[in-house]
């Protein structure tokens, strides 16, 4: 099973709240976040560890203080001891999407801006360059951000980082089905790519087969209200269980 999330970050608001919910993070995150010079960089990187620990604590996997985001060798994270739970996240300019799952996943989201189409010499393979030269004239920087966002979730799936290059395999589209070739890296995915939010593409891939991955959108205050509830009962719940 495969689900997303999907919230778009209020900058404005997110400033006064962010020393409170640092408190709720760990040591290591709290410092990674304080070291990033641009200040968004640092929103997006909060709000998506607050959003992950709110789905955790939402499925009753773990309380808050139990929780253990670990990273592998590559820097992918994964939940320390819950090996049937999987989660990647991404962001773009004001958008925040994370993927959780049963199995292997990773997800990427992109804002559609100008580029010059020439630097997928330098990403993409020859018949991924050719798929975005034989597109229509109005269709290339659509086709473009397709092949990149549907790249970039089958690296972060395979958890290899930037030890893989986007050249190593191909994204293939035959009629409605996505795949890739890889002699490198044989491994079974399911492809998925969405145009929900305007000027912004966004792709999925997993090992779970499904017909359709639910979406969740969650408003930032929502989330934040919900996150803080969750933590408060659950505290209150422990501390009434040890008084009887």
């Amino acid at each position: 099973m495969t689900e997303i999330y999907i919230l778009e970050i209020d900058m404005n608001s997110i400033v006064g709240l962010s020393e409170v919910l640092t408190k709720y993070i760990s040591n290591e995150s709290r410092n990674r976040i304080l070291s990033y010079m641009i200040p968004q960089k640092s929103y997006q990187t909060l709000i998506t560890e607050i959003l992950i620990r709110y789905i955790i604590m939402k499925k009753n996997i773990q309380q808050n203080n139990e929780i253990r985001i670990c990273r592998n060798e590559y820097g992918k994270p994964y939940l320390e001891t819950e090996k049937n739970f999987h989660f990647n996240c991404s962001h773009s300019e004001n958008w925040i999407v994370c993927a959780v799952s049963t199995g292997a996943v990773g997800i990427d989201i992109e804002a559609i801006k100008y580029i010059d189409l020439n630097v997928g010499k330098r990403f993409f393979s020859e018949s991924e360059y050719a798929y975005i030269n034989n597109a229509p004239p109005n269709l290339k920087l659509n086709y473009f951000y397709d092949l990149w966002t549907l790249k970039e979730a089958y690296i972060k799936k395979i958890g290899k980082g930037l030890n893989m290059r986007l050249k190593d395999f191909s994204i293939c589209f035959d009629k409605n089905k996505i795949y890739v070739e890889s002699a490198k890296y044989p491994e079974n995915c399911y492809f998925y790519k969405y145009d929900i939010i305007k000027n912004f593409k966004m792709s999925l891939c997993t090992s779970i087969y499904q017909t359709k991955c639910p979406i969740i959108f969650i408003r930032q205050e929502h989330l934040i209200n919900d996150f803080i509830d969750l933590i408060n009962t659950k505290e209150h719940n422990l501390s009434s269980l040890t008084e009887l």
